[in-house]
């Protein structure tokens, strides 16, 4: 009897060694913990219910200890999509309906994780979409329906910098915006449209008109040229002209001068008075006419009559 109840005993304790040495290999298995490469986490400390340090720990498997286990939060870039049935319902500055497909990209800044541990927790994503939505709505009622057409990408900017500045203000930066899509009611959209064809064909027009003053301003600059260019050629034939027939009377005035001066030098050598001169130049005409025979001749000579015909 006393030995059964010391093999009792023995084994009683033996159930409790295993107990304990199970407890134990147990805690010291949950009392480590492992963030992935994209992750970096704050020690909580379940006994206290709140975070052991201001401490940030990077990518890696770590001992923590009892009761103590890592809140994590992404280091990659977080997509936040409003697509489809998701996607934005907002309003234009005329209160049209407008429906935008939306898809943005945030990451979160690693130096602030303590910080956004104790504003939010960790609904930190659904504060940052609910700041997303926020934006987007309030810039869409900044410009008229027709502006998403034919402003869509000044639109984007201004949406994607509003919702910067937002999440900037709750330690997040946003890498990626993009407006997809943009979805309007029929009726109105078809209106758009029409409007936009017209600004088009206008501008086509405009055009048209602008190419055709170019042209006519063209034509009459290439006619001033072209009668500029006439009225030089007429100038030089005019003064070309004029310099020639200046050439020649003065070259005949120059012959009848030097034939003047023959006959007055003649007159001197041969002491002529003027009627012996004339009648001297008459015997050298009479003395060429001998050799054209059978042709008049009208000549003025100092008789009484203006002319006399000779035919010799």
């Amino acid at each position: 009897m006393c030995d059964l109840d010391g093999k009792e005993k023995e084994f009683s304790i033996g159930i409790c060694l295993f107990c304990v040495i199970l407890t134990g290999v147990v805690l010291f298995g949950v009392s480590f913990d492992t963030l992935e490469p994209t992750q970096v986490g704050i020690k909580y400390n379940f006994n206290l219910v709140d975070i052991q340090e201001n401490k940030v720990y990077d990518n890696g498997r770590y001992y923590l200890g009892v009761g103590l286990h890592f809140i994590k939060y992404p280091v990659r870039l977080v997509n936040l999509d409003f697509l489809g049935s998701n996607s934005v319902r907002c309003w234009s500055a005329e209160g049209q309906l407008i429906k935008l497909d939306v898809s943005l990209g945030y990451r979160l800044r690693r130096k602030d994780v303590v910080k956004i541990y104790k504003r939010f927790g960790t609904a930190y994503n659904l504060r940052l979409k609910l700041l997303a939505l926020e934006g987007i709505k309030e810039v869409s009622t900044r410009y008229e329906a027709t502006d998403f057409f034919s402003q869509r990408v000044q639109i984007s900017t201004a949406m994607r910098q509003h919702i910067a500045a937002k999440f900037a203000a709750e330690f997040a930066d946003i890498e990626l915006f993009n407006l997809r899509q943009i979805d309007l009611p029929d009726g109105f959209e078809n209106k758009i449209v029409d409007k936009v064809i017209k600004a088009q064909e206008y501008q086509t027009a405009l055009n048209l008109l602008l190419i055709a003053q170019v042209r006519a301003t063209n034509n009459v600059i290439r006619g001033n040229g072209d009668a500029l260019i006439n009225e030089t050629l007429a100038g030089a034939d005019a003064d070309a002209l004029r310099v020639t027939e200046n050439a020649k009377s003065t070259a005949l005035r120059s012959l009848r001068e030097a034939e003047a001066g023959a006959y007055q030098s003649l007159q001197v050598a041969l002491n002529l008075n003027g009627t012996d001169l004339l009648r001297f130049r008459w015997a050298q005409i009479m003395d060429k006419l001998q050799n054209k025979a059978g042709t008049d001749f009208s000549y003025v000579v100092g008789f009484d009559a203006p002319t006399i015909t000779v035919t010799p």
